[in-house]
């Protein structure tokens, strides 16, 4: 499938107007002071929050800057405009950081976002514990990520190689394999390598379940599912099931929550 720009505006902006339902869902404010997207990648997302915060910083391991020449700003300014999507861009900073060891000091946000990052990034609970501290008190934190490592298309490149679950099946360099038959490039492959981090339902649940040192949970939620009905039955299942994964990791897709900083 080809991409869409447009496309994917709308399901940045989807997934945004998720985040304002939910917080409002738990008696969160309509306006923030400064919000923070940990590994906001190319912040499309961020530029959506300029609508609800007087401030937004983006933050993602890959500093965007460099990569855009220093005008990755700009070059986002441009892609709202060409589809006439408003946002106040001046509102907008981006930061290059690592989000198991912010770079920001204590009680410095009211608002904490992250969309589909902690699945990548190693330690998620070094991470989740990171997003409590630069959380100013009675500060929200939403989490959002899909899919993890253990569902059928935790791989990420699924559309390399179709078989579902077959990443948990195989050594990664028989995948890598399958992925460069296929056409992936190099930065695709290291990708997978290196870029996912292999994360289990247990271990999430266990971050985001238990006691999170200085927030509460206030809301978490699961969806499961695959992305498509026959991979059920496909026969990667059952060996995905006696390899050692239970039905239930195997078919939970996501996973959401929102933090209060106590």
């Amino acid at each position: 499938m080809s991409y869409s720009e447009a496309d994917d505006l709308d399901v940045h902006k989807n997934e945004y107007e998720r985040m304002i339902s939910t917080i409002r869902g738990v008696d969160g404010p309509e306006h923030f002071r400064r919000a923070l997207d940990v590994g906001g990648g190319g912040a499309t997302h961020s530029a959506f929050m300029t609508l609800i915060a007087d401030r937004v910083y983006c933050l993602d391991f890959i500093d965007q800057n460099i990569r855009y020449n220093g005008e990755f700003i700009k070059l986002l300014r441009e892609k709202f405009l060409r589809h006439s999507v408003s946002v106040n861009l001046d509102r907008l900073e981006f930061h290059a950081g690592d989000a198991m060891n912010l770079i920001y000091k204590d009680s410095s946000f009211d608002l904490v976002a992250s969309f589909n990052a902690f699945e990548h990034i190693p330690d998620p609970e070094r991470a989740a514990i990171e997003v409590a501290r630069v959380l100013e008190p009675g500060g929200l934190a939403f989490i959002t990520f899909d899919p993890i490592w253990t569902c059928d298309t935790g791989s990420h490149f699924h559309h390399f190689v179709s078989s579902p679950w077959e990443h948990l099946l195989v050594p990664t360099e028989a995948y890598v394999d399958q992925m460069a038959s296929a056409g992936a490039n190099d930065d695709e492959v290291n990708d997978f390598k290196y870029a996912m981090n292999k994360v289990r339902l247990s271990t999430f649940r266990r971050v985001f379940q238990g006691n999170l040192p200085g927030a509460e949970i206030v809301s978490y939620r699961e969806w499961s599912g695959t992305s498509d009905e026959s991979h059920h039955r496909h026969p990667n299942f059952q060996r995905a099931v006696n390899a050692g994964y239970s039905e239930e990791e195997l078919l939970t897709r996501g996973i959401e929550v929102v933090l209060r900083r106590i």
